[in-house]
């Protein structure tokens, strides 16, 4: 027997699960629609505490084209769509064109709550989530999963399950809050409700983290960013995305030095939970020492933000307050359509146009988080009308009789309080032109849409059809512009986005609140002109921050109609 003994324990050695199975818990949280800019924004004090302690990187990148379906797939596949074949979010087992490059059981590709679920019988994952298709994306692969269905209390009662799954110290939970996106879609990427969404999120991840120990490592990332109120194409708000790795393995302050892609989560979590990796994946583990350095990389969002503080009178002047005794405050301020370079703080300094203003706190390398605000006067915005009707192409809004009239920041669909079918909005504002030149607008519609400038059609989409990109061109003066878009839904899929590629410009982009003005009210909007008396009317003083119009941080996304002016 003494000889058969060693092989008996190689055999058992091999088949039995890592020394530490009952000792710990890998939690991955992914929060839908957060992308990095609005991780950045939005105050998280958990989520900084947990990048403090551990590892962050707040330049990952998602997969394209940015939809939820292809990026959940890839943090639980290891890899990218074109190995996974979840293209979108209509991806089913055997039915994409793409068929993954390992299958498992039903056509699907092998997850790493799969891989969990073998590694660890008597230990196994736990999945808790507020998109429904996870129950296809996860498969067929026996563990306790749960879907929370949108409500006030989604989060919350999603965090009361986490917190309930780890008092049985589960081989991996998985937790994805769903109420950022939908934030997203609702309001806009920019909105204050999306970010309060965040904030909220992030306390309910504060009481996941305070169920966890210290021998547990938590992975918080997000799928996707935003633009306007959707996601799907290929700027940098949509694609970037925060990674925070919090373990007994990795020492506090560190950052990530190396590129990451959301795919990487599957590798890192498999190293956490000691399984070996698969060939077939691509992705690499960033547990790995060499991809990460010491505080001093990017952000480390170890510092407090600035305050803003805005003194009203004859000149108003901006204040930047810093509850830190060591660090400075830089800040930068719109130039046209970009932000000018960052600059130290000294002192108060005097607002006189509509603007957007960063602040962020530095110290040597270590940066805060950056601090957002848009001043503007009483008569930046975009005048919003609201219609009901079934229509099965583009009606002609203006000779309609609206349902409802608002005031709203810049040009977004969630902005206005609209039913989830059978509607169109009709937006006017004017456009000030930073410089002359020629200038592409682009709308994004899921029906139908148009957009007109300077009295010309610039693009149209009349027909209800899925989301589609349409744009056109037209050189400008320096200066006012009539802006007018429309657009109108059937049922089914929500899409809207209006953006502006600027003279000399590679990339598109949303237009700034700062040069959206609300202009002489039209009854005709695709008829509206540059005459004498528009210019007269934004030059000569109604758009200045005079003593006669204070200048105010305008964080209300919706309002109604007439609540900024001021008499004059």
């Amino acid at each position: 027997m003494h000889r058969i003994l060693p092989i008996a324990f190689f055999i058992f050695a091999a088949l039995a699960p890592p020394l530490c199975a009952s000792e710990s818990s890998l939690v991955i949280i992914g929060v839908d629609g957060m992308g990095a800019s609005g991780f950045e924004r939005a105050d998280t004090p958990h989520m900084n505490e947990l990048a403090a302690d551990g590892l962050l990187t707040t330049r990952a990148r998602a997969v394209f084209g940015t939809s939820s379906g292809a990026n959940w797939a890839s943090l639980l596949s290891g890899m990218g769509p074109e190995q996974h074949g979840a293209l979108d979010n209509a991806w089913r087992p055997g039915l994409s064109p793409v068929q993954p490059t390992v299958s498992n059981a039903i056509g699907g590709f092998p997850t790493i709550v799969e891989m969990a679920a073998k590694a660890y019988p008597k230990r196994p994952p736990v999945a808790l989530y507020g998109w429904r298709h996870f129950e296809v994306l996860l498969g067929d692969v026996q563990i306790e999963q749960r879907y929370f269905p949108e409500s006030k209390q989604e989060s919350s009662d999603t965090a009361a399950a986490a917190v309930a799954a780890l008092s049985r110290s589960p081989s991996l939970l998985f937790v994805q809050f769903d109420a950022v996106d939908s934030a997203l879609h609702k309001h806009g990427h920019d909105s204050p409700e999306y970010i309060a969404a965040i904030e909220q999120v992030d306390a309910m991840i504060g009481r996941i983290v305070a169920a966890t120990n210290a021998r547990d490592t938590l992975i918080i990332t997000a799928d996707h960013g935003g633009q306007g109120n959707q996601h799907g194409g290929y700027s940098a708000d949509e694609y970037e995305i925060p990674i925070l790795i919090r373990g007994p393995t990795i020492p506090a302050g560190q950052r990530l030095r190396a590129p990451a892609n959301i795919y990487d989560v599957a590798c890192t979590a498999l190293e956490a939970m000691q399984i070996a990796r698969p060939l077939h994946m691509i992705c690499r583990s960033l547990l790995d020492p060499a991809l990460r350095s010491s505080p001093g990389a990017e952000i480390t969002h170890l510092l407090p933000r600035p305050n803003m503080h805005l003194t009203p009178g004859d000149s108003e002047e901006l204040t930047l307050t810093l509850d830190h005794p060591d660090a400075d405050i830089e800040y930068r301020q719109s130039e046209g359509l970009a932000m000018g370079p960052w600059t130290l703080y000294q002192g108060s300094f005097p607002i006189d146009r509509p603007t957007r203003i960063e602040a962020r706190a530095r110290r040597n390398n270590d940066l805060s988080k950056v601090y957002v605000r848009n001043l503007l006067t009483a008569d930046n915005g975009v005048r919003a009308q609201l219609f009901a009707g079934r229509w099965k192409t583009l009606p002609d809004l203006a000779a309609l009789a609206p349902f409802g009239s608002y005031v709203i920041a810049d040009f977004q669909i969630g902005a206005v309080p609209h039913p989830r079918e059978y509607f169109g909005v009709r937006m006017q504002a004017v456009f000030a032109a930073p410089v002359a030149g020629s200038y592409t607008f682009r709308i994004k519609v899921d029906d139908g849409g148009a957009i007109w400038v300077a009295g010309q059609r610039l693009a149209y989409e009349p027909e209800a059809k899925g989301s589609r990109y349409a744009q056109g061109s037209i050189d400008l003066k320096r200066g006012p512009h009539p802006l007018n878009v429309y657009y109108f839904q059937t049922y089914g899929d929500i899409a809207f986005a209006l953006d502006v590629k600027t003279p000399g410009g590679t990339a598109f982009q949303p237009i700034p609140a700062h040069l959206l003005y609300l202009g002489p009210s039209q009854q005709d909007s695709s008829a509206m002109n540059p005459d004498v008396s528009l210019h007269r009317f934004f030059i000569q003083g109604r758009h200045s921050c005079s003593k006669h119009i204070a200048m105010r941080v305008k964080n209300a996304h919706s309002v109604p109609a007439r609540t900024f002016f001021k008499s004059q």
